[in-house]
């Protein structure tokens, strides 16, 4: 009988255990994870998380966080989350933008319930970033291609730096433009770019990021019906007439990179547009050219780069070495050459600080009860010789109490509120509705708490060194939450936020003291205020260069109108001071300038 029983529980445990490994596994689970594109990614530039979920049997609501940790202490640094809903079976992609450091890091990957119990928890130790000289080219393509072979190359001769090369599908572009944040040039090839295939928010991230100085190539031949049917179509420096086949390579091009060849290939029929200009070939045969889309470029090929004879190792090596060093790094590129010698947030931090502590109503609250203390003691002291030791006594114990008690009854009774300085720098370009936003912020509070702010949609938040600094806490959903923002009377908290606004919504900015580029040194020269020191900092910083190049500013101005919403469950009391620049197309096709 106890052998019976012994093996009855034998098998039972055997059975539980299965059990608990097929419930286990009709759970919901982190299926795969990718940081970056290729495990390509820069330091101090946003990189993207693509995280791959799936529900075997189980309906899940929460969100999916990222920890960014100290590798040291795996104390909490800063972190990311974003809502995530899953059916009974399903699979979702979540994509994340995170801010890496410059060493390693530590993260962290949750999912959370509503209850906010962690559901699942994933470790992943990240290599060393890449350090900004190197030149990241992301290729969207069905596959990889002879471009591989410069994978680790030097950018050029007298460079220190090398070009690194991944590769992606059009279905994980990033949703936002801050996930392109560490690619420096994006080659399009034979991939469908259309509603179809993409969604908006893809669209709307690829022209915000190339705006914002990044470098796009749209390979042509066989592409063309492709690009024709891509939403960058009405963006490119050239219209799309015809398709046709050439038996030998055209003669712009082998004297160039001298080689030739009789392979016929595929080559799209070019019509320059205005604005565009021809790199190789010319106006009756156009084999590359480009056009500005704000800050950035946008490069239309002819032909198929991958195709024969384009894709033979003597050309490619050529022809990409001339178009990465002499197109496929913009300033923005170049940007990491004047990073080390720059001190401009520590300038504008402590512009921000200068928020003064009396303009908070406890504050005036407090320096009210001093003086009247002040003038009680002082006064009965003056006035009366009468009063005994006693008295006195008295009148010091007494008022302590009495300002302590209104100080606490102050902080219960009377309402928080938080006063914010905000310092921003607004770039509109004439052909675009949308328009880059670059604020800095600075949060006091009426008292000594932990706030919520809500930023908008797809808000970039991150930290300038101050003091009373904690951990980033960022949230994506149908704003940009930043939770638990620590704020006092006596220290101020700091934040850069970037975001894109749309100028169809909040109207064209109104200007107070419209200039023109000519007047734009003798502002900075002699603004005073706020605005003067704002102005002064990021002139001689070399934030703005286009102070020092009139033709790619037409005009610039002032405003105290706010484009960045800043919303929380306390009271709130803006300042705002906006430096708006008006770009020139025209000028910069002209001159070829950029920002």
């Amino acid at each position: 009988m106890n052998r019976m029983r012994s093996g009855f529980w034998i098998v039972f445990s055997v059975f539980f255990l299965f059990g608990a490994s097929l419930l286990g596994f009709t759970a919901i689970d982190i299926e795969s994870l990718e940081l970056g594109y290729d495990q390509l990614y820069k330091r101090n530039r946003w990189v993207p998380i693509r995280i791959l979920v799936t529900s075997r049997g189980e309906n899940f609501e929460g969100h999916v966080k990222v920890e960014v940790n100290s590798i040291s202490s795996d104390t909490l640094i800063k972190s990311y989350s974003v809502p995530l809903s899953l059916q009974h079976t399903d699979r979702q992609k979540r994509l994340i933008p995170i801010l890496l450091s410059r060493g390693r890091s530590n993260l962290r990957l949750q999912l959370i319930n509503p209850q906010n119990q962690v559901r699942i928890s994933r470790q992943v130790m990240t290599e060393i970033p890449r350090p900004l000289s190197d030149l990241f080219v992301l290729v969207v393509s069905p596959n990889r291609d002879g471009l591989r072979r410069l994978h680790k190359q030097p950018i050029d001769q007298e460079s220190n730096s090398n070009i690194f090369i991944g590769y992606t599908v059009p279905g994980d572009l990033p949703t936002s433009w801050r996930g392109y944040d560490s690619i420096d040039t994006l080659v399009v090839r034979n991939v469908p770019l259309s509603d179809q295939y993409l969604l908006k928010d893809q669209q709307t991230a690829m022209l915000d990021w190339i705006q914002n100085g990044g470098i796009l190539i749209l390979s042509g031949g066989r592409n063309f019906h492709t690009i024709k049917g891509s939403f960058l179509r009405s963006y490119l420096p050239v219209s799309l007439s015809s398709l046709q086949i050439e038996n030998e390579m055209p003669e712009s091009i082998s004297q160039r990179f001298d080689v030739s060849s009789v392979i016929p290939f595929d080559k799209i029929n070019f019509v320059l547009r205005p604005g565009g200009e021809v790199l190789i070939g010319d106006a009756g045969s156009i084999h590359v050219a480009k056009s500005m889309y704000g800050s950035g470029t946008i490069i239309s090929l002819s032909f198929d780069y991958a195709s024969p004879p384009f894709s033979d190792v003597p050309f490619t090596n050529q022809f990409w070495s001339f178009m990465i060093a002499g197109q496929g790094r913009s300033a923005r590129h170049a940007e990491y050459r004047f990073d080390p010698f720059r001190k401009y947030s520590e300038k504008i931090l402590k512009q921000l600080e200068t928020l003064k502590p009396k303009d908070l109503p406890l504050i005036k609250f407090i320096i009210f009860f001093l003086l009247l203390y002040l003038l009680v003691v002082g006064g009965v002291t003056f006035l009366g010789g009468n009063y005994n030791v006693q008295f006195f006594w008295l009148i010091s114990l007494v008022m302590p109490c009495l300002f302590s008690s209104a100080v606490i009854g102050w902080n219960v009774f009377v309402p928080s509120a938080v006063s914010v300085r905000q310092l921003s720098v607004l770039s509109v370009f004439p052909d675009r509705d949308r328009a880059h936003l670059q604020s800095y912020i600075g949060l006091i509070g009426s008292t000594n708490i932990k706030v919520p702010v809500d930023f908008g949609k797809n808000a970039f938040v991150q930290q300038l060194t101050g003091i009373a600094s904690s951990p980033i806490e960022l949230t994506w959903a149908n704003t940009t939450r930043l939770n638990s923002i620590n704020v006092g009377p006596w220290f101020v908290s700091s934040y850069l936020i970037e975001s894109f606004i749309d100028l169809q919504f909040v109207g064209p900015p109104k200007l107070e003291n419209e200039f023109n580029a000519n007047q734009m040194k003798l502002l900075a020269k002699h603004a005073v205020g706020i605005r003067g020191e704002f102005l002064k900092i990021i002139n001689s910083e070399g934030v703005l260069r286009y102070l020092e190049t009139g033709d790619t500013v037409k005009k610039m101005g002032w405003t105290r109108q706010s484009f960045l919403p800043i919303l929380s469950n306390v009271g709130m009391k803006v300042s705002t001071e906006t430096l708006v620049l008006l770009y020139d197309t025209e000028s910069r096709v002209l001159t070829g300038a950029r920002d």
